[in-house]
């Protein structure tokens, strides 16, 4: 069969709401996360959702989830973001260029002056065609869950293996809550601060979505891990989860966490769990492409999510304007808005 037969019987049907076989759909296309309500949230993107389906038929053989943003220059949703790409069926004969650009000719007949498809989660690149721009490349390191715990463990580097017998009087919690909240927020802070004085690295603040928000669906969700000894929490981790994968979204360690490596011990343990669930990928989330340099300030980041022995896969987004005068309207308002700024901050 032709790409262009292909092409004249497919579509995207785009709805505001999620349906109600959305995780059906998830497995069939071996979506993750970030194709989920909860990983929306997860995101940080401001707006409103909005899930799509690639049709071929009667049949769905794609989908995307996102967020429309409102635009400051005409009062209406026309900015699409993706955190993820669209996830495919295997064996429909469709291939990710296809896609997008099919995704990319339904962006034109909403009316979107803009769309951004994000890298996370990404299995595939992104075609990037000469309209569009593509992202700032970055990697994400993803642990088969594979065979036995034991081989689990057997596929961490020497000095992974010798921090897991430090969590002996350990004990992992799934925390709720204002409880889970306030340990991730402890531990991010505490990450960002290290980062600043050892490494000159500033990130920016974590967003938090609404950690119980999703708990109930089956599905999907967010959920809060820690490290504790007795009382006293180490390490803690936001992770997401849909299909059969599991997403670590954010977190880190308390200064005496980080003196144990209890982040080894907790992702490891982490790992085990989602294994003995069924599924098959944890994902320790990204770093910039440029941490496999060892002179790169992040490298000690990429050391630690390759030493679980972690497949590592080079990502890239791309976003396209469909519309110059639309974005030179942007251009204008921004600069407008700069300008009050400056002349209110002169005026104090």
């Amino acid at each position: 069969m032709t790409t262009a037969m292909i092409e004249t019987r497919l579509h995207w049907r785009l709805h505001s709401a999620c349906p109600a076989d959305w995780s059906r759909l998830i497995d069939r296309c071996a979506a993750g996360f970030f194709h989920s309500p909860a990983g929306l949230a997860a995101s940080g993107e401001k707006g409103e959702s909005f899930f799509g389906e690639l049709v071929d038929g009667d049949d769905v053989v794609g989908i995307v989830a996102g967020v429309h943003r409102r635009c400051r220059v005409l009062p209406r949703p026309r900015h699409a973001y993706l955190p993820a790409p669209p996830a495919i069926a295997a064996g429909s004969g469709v291939t990710a260029a296809l896609a997008t650009e099919m995704l990319r000719e339904c962006a034109g007949d909403e009316g979107w002056t803009e769309l951004t498809v994000g890298s996370l989660e990404a299995t595939d690149e992104v075609p990037v065609d000469a309209s569009g721009k593509a992202l700032p490349r970055r990697t994400e390191y993803d642990i088969l869950l594979s065979g036995t715990p034991q081989e689990l463990e057997m596929r961490l580097n020497r000095h992974h293996r010798r921090h897991l017998s430090e969590g002996a009087p350990w004990s992992l919690r799934t925390l709720s809550g204002r409880e889970a909240r306030d340990a991730v927020i402890q531990v991010t802070g505490a990450a960002r601060h290290r980062a600043a004085t050892y490494r000159g690295v500033t990130y920016d603040e974590v967003v938090l979505p609404a950690v119980e928000a999703f708990r109930e669906d089956p599905a999907w969700g967010l959920t809060t891990y820690a490290a504790l000894l007795g009382d006293v929490p180490l390490s803690a981790a936001l992770v997401g989860w849909a299909g059969q994968r599991a997403y670590y979204v954010s977190g880190g360690s308390t200064p005496e966490g980080y003196a144990r490596d209890a982040s080894v011990w907790l992702h490891f343990q982490i790992a085990r769990a989602f294994q003995a669930a069924g599924f098959t990928h944890y994902c320790l989330g990204g770093a910039p492409a440029s941490a496999r340099d060892p002179k790169d300030p992040s490298h000690g980041l990429h050391r630690f999510k390759t030493g679980f022995g972690s497949q590592v896969r080079s990502c890239s987004g791309v976003r396209w304007v469909f519309s110059a005068e639309h974005e030179a309207g942007h251009r204008l308002t921004r600069w407008i808005l700069d300008q009050f700024l400056t002349g209110t901050k002169e005026a104090t």
